[in-house]
């Protein structure tokens, strides 16, 4: 979700908080950037983190997830 234009640190904290998983915010994503007014929100593709997880793995890096 912190792939996807126009969402940042902050509101991927307030949309967790709010919906209670990535699962929901991910699905009312689209719904509440047009509401917002930013348009259409086009959802990076899942191989976008895998990619970006395999390759933290291989640089022998790790993420630090705040949830």
């Amino acid at each position: 979700m912190i792939r996807t234009p126009p969402v940042g640190p902050v509101s991927r904290h307030q949309l967790m908080q709010r919906l209670g998983s990535g699962e929901a915010a991910l699905d009312a994503l689209p719904d509440l950037v047009l509401r917002g007014g930013a348009g259409t929100v086009q959802v990076a593709p899942i191989e976008v983190a895998e990619r970006e997880l395999a390759r933290a793995g291989e640089l022998g890096a790790r993420h630090i997830f705040s949830d």
